[in-house]
């Protein structure tokens, strides 16, 4: 199972980290929303940031080669 953090900010972007169950990072990971056809891949330290992102609930999905993918929801409102 791959774990991760996930920030939410008032200029409508999240940012986290994608470790594995042990807590290592996991670079190379893809973090996307798949509705929205943007997305990211992890760097070296497994964190990543998406930017520019609406309003409303967003699905965030995150995959990794040899680990079961996962999808949470996050609200975003910069209201």
């Amino acid at each position: 199972m791959v774990l991760f953090v996930c920030t939410v900010v008032a200029q409508n972007k999240i940012s986290g980290k994608v470790t594995n169950q042990h807590h290592a990072p996991l670079p190379g990971a893809t973090v996307s929303l798949p509705e929205l056809n943007k997305g990211t891949m992890t760097n070296e330290k497994g964190e990543y940031e998406l930017t520019n992102l609406p309003n409303g609930k967003n699905k965030v999905q995150f995959s990794f080669v040899g680990y079961a993918s996962d999808i949470k929801t996050v609200l975003l409102n910069n209201a």
